[in-house]
């Protein structure tokens, strides 16, 4: 109120409950001062929001209902001025009939992450350096990028290990992506995590082999815009398996039955494998023509023919697990056939009487 004016007590209470009754509605405030209504109050961005950036537009507009010209909007953080007062003169307020609008680019950067408020004060012809003050808002200012935590898997992973899930976790709603090369920007990375979008964030990885090393660069970014600038590395790597099977067991032995034609060489492995044999000594696995009729897995069987009395046999075995890892030292399985040595019609055994 402009000195001079002489205003009842019962007004001023008037205009005191008013104010009340409006701020409790969380509306905009209007205020009603002398002859005059002014209507202020900051359009964008909403209370509860969360910016941030270099450039977040601050709208507010002050509407005056009965003739009085509004001079200017000033900006207002956590009570404090923010940037120099919005005129006609400086070009960053507008009027169109009665209706003022400034428009204010606020660099959040220079402000600490963290709530505050936003208020605007109207300037007015009528006022004169008097001042109307808008309702707050508050806004959450986020300047930070997400946090990333518990990347996972690491070391070594179990040999066979085809494929597995990297994941890791953010201390905010973000989206993930990643790269196999160091130093990718977000905005160029290409792969975006399958599951991402809220704290926890997963992808399949698959095409793994042993003896392989994996890294994966990550970058995350939130709801608004803030990205990594920095890799979080996911590494870790398969075990390599550089063993040959381990072959025991091996049957027959010893010798067979008097007219035995045939037997089943057999032999069990400590891995799934391959075996082959080879009559001669010393042949390589990858050189041997002849593979058992079952094998693959950890139990193998061949059936050999064309056994005869008295005769020796010797089977060489070599086997190859599924990573190519073959024996390097024979297995022999080595048994022979017993022989008739009784001529025909001769008494099995002599008696004295």
């Amino acid at each position: 109120m402009r000195s001079g004016d002489s205003w009842s007590d019962a007004k001023i209470q008037s205009l005191l409950a008013a104010r009340e009754a409006t701020s409790r509605r969380g509306s905009i405030f209007v205020h009603a001062v002398s002859a005059s209504t002014i209507v202020d109050h900051i359009t964008t961005p909403t209370t509860g929001s969360v910016v941030g950036g270099t450039n977040v537009s601050i709208t507010a507009t002050a509407v005056s209902q009965s003739g009085a010209t509004v001079n200017g909007i000033q900006y207002r953080l956590d009570g404090g001025n923010l940037g120099a007062k919005a005129t006609v003169a400086n070009l960053m307020m507008t009027i169109v009939g009665n209706n003022a609008t400034a428009i204010f680019p606020w660099d959040t950067t220079t402000t600490t992450d963290g709530a505050h408020s936003l208020t605007i004060v109207t300037y007015t012809s009528q006022y004169g350096a008097g001042q109307i003050l808008s309702p707050a808002i508050s806004v959450t200012v986020d300047n930070t990028a997400p946090v990333r935590t518990l990347g996972s898997p690491s070391g070594s992973l179990a040999i066979g290990t085809t494929q597995t899930n990297i994941t890791l976790t953010t201390n905010e709603n973000a989206t993930c992506k990643y790269a196999t090369s160091a130093g990718v920007a977000y905005a160029s990375m290409t792969n975006t995590f399958t599951t991402t979008g809220s704290t926890s964030h997963s992808n399949n990885i698959t095409g793994l082999v042993n003896g392989g090393s994996y890294s994966y660069y990550v970058r995350c970014q939130d709801a608004i815009g803030n990205a990594d600038a920095t890799d979080y590395a996911i590494s870790f790597s398969v075990l390599n398996d550089t063993t040959p099977p381990v072959l025991s067991a091996g049957s027959p032995s010893g010798s067979l039955a008097i007219g035995t034609t045939q037997t089943n060489i057999t032999l069990t492995t400590n891995e799934n494998a391959t075996c082959k044999y080879a009559t001669s000594a010393g042949v390589a696995y990858a050189s041997m023509t002849n593979t058992f009729t079952t094998t693959g897995s950890t139990s193998h069987s061949k059936n050999i023919t064309g056994l005869v009395d008295g005769g020796s046999y010797v089977y060489h075995v070599r086997c190859q697990d599924i990573y190519n890892n073959p024996n390097i030292v024979d297995y022999d399985i080595s048994f022979s056939v017993l022989s008739d040595i009784t001529p025909p019609g001769a008494p099995s055994s002599l008696s004295v009487l």
